[in-house]
């Protein structure tokens, strides 16, 4: 989706079927959180296999390209965006890898910024995206990503499939 808001209801349609796709009970959803949700829910979990975000990663802020998270009213509607660095969420996310993170999954266009950060940082596998992104598109290879997973295929497997649906369409 494209920062304005034209891909926010398949952005919230990706989240809900990616949900869906992964293991019931083992999944926590947040719905429209903010920064210290998401740093609460993360930093409480004993073991985190995967991390899914649905976010923007094409937003300028102190000259630097960083994810947003679109705040939305309780009808969907886009209120707003939050903004965090790409360095908060580096800091975030790999304090995970320790309590077993595999992949993280960034579903949003221009997020390579950041899936390189976390790789480099040390997060095994990150999948994400280089470019704009039809959101179509994304929402397809997301919910066939996390699909994948949730079948117990490792994130190569996943990856392969998603592609390969994404082609199909």
């Amino acid at each position: 989706g494209r920062a304005g808001g034209d891909g926010l209801p398949a952005a919230a349609s990706e989240a809900k079927d990616t949900a869906a796709a992964l293991p019931t009970g083992r999944v926590t959803s947040l719905d429209n959180p903010d920064a210290d949700q998401i740093r609460t829910v993360l930093n409480g979990k004993r073991a985190v296999a995967g991390i899914h975000l649905i976010v923007h990663g094409d937003a300028p802020l102190s000259g630097e390209f960083v994810p947003l998270l679109p705040l939305l009213s309780s009808d969907g509607r886009t209120t707003g965006f939050q903004a965090q660095s790409i360095a908060w969420w580096v800091a975030l996310i790999t304090g995970l890898v320790a309590k077993g993170l595999r992949y993280v999954y960034l579903g949003g266009c221009c997020t390579d910024r950041l899936g390189s950060a976390l790789h480099r940082a040390g997060v095994p596998v990150v999948v994400c995206f280089e470019s704009k992104c039809e959101t179509f598109a994304v929402k397809i290879f997301g919910t066939a990503f996390a699909e994948s997973i949730g079948a117990g295929n490792t994130p190569a497997v996943a990856f392969a499939a998603a592609r390969t649906r994404v082609l199909d369409k």
